[in-house]
């Protein structure tokens, strides 16, 4: 999820607002990026119980 953050990030500072995103957006998003890692899948925090999620980008 640190690449989306850090897209978020950018996308911040130039004026572009934060929003929620879809399982598909952050998928796709995920997608893009080589070296993501399965951490940054939206499935993962189903792998706890007690774990929630938030997508933003």
């Amino acid at each position: 999820m640190s690449a989306l953050l850090a897209t978020g990030d950018r996308s911040r500072d130039q004026g572009t607002p934060m929003r929620g995103l879809t399982a598909a957006e952050h998928l796709a998003h995920v997608a893009t990026h080589a070296d993501a890692s399965f951490l940054q899948y939206p499935s993962w925090a189903g792998v706890k119980d007690q774990w929630s999620s938030e997508m933003i980008g």
